[in-house]
């Protein structure tokens, strides 16, 4: 593997663990616009972690994709782009799940 293509972070660079020790540094800092967003994330999970077990269910994936949008800082055209969707698609995916289960009376 070359040296690069293992990189998180950006400009973090460290031993291995070094990233995950930066962690409770970084915390809470997702919200800071001026931090580059590569790095308020540090450590978030790869689109690919998060939608492994999702796509055998579509009411799971459409959670799945809320949380890497609302929890993760991804974008919805990122999303979209990994799942195949249209962002449209996602958007719509987003308010749907956002919105609270009607019960029938």
């Amino acid at each position: 593997m070359h040296f690069w293509e293992g990189l998180t972070g950006q400009s973090l660079l460290g031993v291995e663990g070094f990233v995950e020790g930066l962690l409770p540094h970084v915390m809470g800092k997702m919200k800071i616009r001026e931090i580059p967003k590569g790095q308020r994330y540090i450590g978030r999970p790869s689109l690919e972690e998060l939608f492994r077990t999702a796509a055998h269910r579509k009411a799971h994936r459409d959670k799945v994709i809320s949380q890497a949008i609302r929890r993760y800082g991804y974008s919805q055209i990122e999303v979209a782009d990994f799942l195949g969707l249209h962002y449209s698609t996602v958007s719509r995916l987003m308010k749907a799940v956002a919105k609270p289960a009607m019960v029938k009376t």
